[in-house]
């Protein structure tokens, strides 16, 4: 249903945000629901309606957010051989593989999300660094892997017990030629780590 005004709608709000793709395919499992939508097909509100009773409420449609940062999930065994997984559409999106991962390899010791910065972007914020276990930090090494495979560059610091990834590059070689646009401290390590593929996206039913 469209509606001529559309004020409470912000123009860049994105109809494809899978928390709203979710909610109105599973509302309309227990409510009938109507959607007041600008001429751009944005939505502005939406009207739900207990089918049993008549009672309605109509809910402004306000922003969206969406979380599309790349995230690789670094996965380590026991001896400290690493390997990362995704790109990843977020930080939660990472995290949320690694029990499927754990579950998939029962060699995986340990999980860790970190964000992927881009290789065009050789300036490392400070919040780039992601702590790890000690242990780790003084263990973790590249697992063997394919040179053709996809890679990220993982700069570990044993001393401070940090990691930052940079990446991906489309294979071993690509990540090899990297390099950061300041002189890494000496007790910085760096490991080239080959990328499995993300799993796809769960399809959500409409």
């Amino acid at each position: 249903m469209h509606h001529a005004g559309g004020s409470t709608a912000i123009d860049d709000f994105n109809p494809d945000n899978r928390a709203w793709r979710r909610f109105t395919t599973t509302t309309v499992e227990h409510l009938d629901l109507i959607e007041w939508t600008r001429e751009d097909g944005r939505p502005v509100m939406v009207t739900l309606s207990d089918l049993a009773s008549g009672d309605t409420v109509t809910l402004a449609v306000m922003d969206s957010l969406e979380h599309r940062d790349p995230y690789a999930l670094l996965a380590a065994t026991v001896d400290g051989a690493l390997a990362a997984h995704g790109p990843f559409h977020g930080g939660q999106a990472a995290a949320g593989h690694a029990p499927l991962l754990a579950v998939a390899d029962p060699a995986v010791f340990a999980t860790g999300a970190v964000a992927l910065h881009s290789a065009d972007q050789p300036n490392l914020p400070d919040d780039a660094w992601l702590p790890l276990p000690a242990d780790l930090a003084a263990a973790a090494h590249p697992a063997p892997t394919d040179t053709t495979a996809a890679a990220v560059v993982v700069l570990l610091d044993r001393t401070r017990a940090v990691a930052a990834a940079i990446g991906p590059f489309r294979n071993r070689a690509a990540a090899d030629a990297w390099r950061p646009a300041l002189d890494l401290d000496s007790a910085v390590d760096r490991l080239v780590v080959a990328v499995h593929p993300a799993p796809p996206e769960p399809a959500i039913e409409e």
